[in-house]
């Protein structure tokens, strides 16, 4: 969606769990599949919910063999960071029932 707005040069306020492809911003994806899948840069975050379980290099590691939460415990840390925050943020928006702007915040 944000792609699409942004190729209509759409400029009012809207909720999008993501960015355009048109823009400059740092890329990132994530998804859930019995976890949560993050991707960012040439990485995938695997995250139980409560916990990372592993990091792999997916553009080096194909097959995903070589899981690097170990090695990479600075990356793991940040993309962790990340992951939480976008759950955080999805989970108090739908409790909240407020997956919209409001209005009131941008007059």
């Amino acid at each position: 969606m944000p792609s699409v707005l942004d190729y209509l040069n759409y400029d009012k306020p809207y909720l999008a769990f993501g960015r355009s492809v048109f823009s400059n911003e740092k890329s990132f994806a994530f998804n859930y599949n019995n976890a949560y899948q993050f991707f960012e840069d040439d990485y995938l975050l695997i995250f139980d919910g409560t916990q990372t379980t592993s990091l792999y290099n997916f553009k080096e590691d194909k097959m995903l063999k070589q899981n690097l939460i170990e090695k990479e415990k600075d990356r793991v840390y940040e993309m962790e960071r990340k992951i939480k925050a976008i759950i955080q943020q999805y989970n108090n928006r739908l409790i909240k029932n407020d997956m919209v702007i409001n209005n009131h915040l941008f007059k």
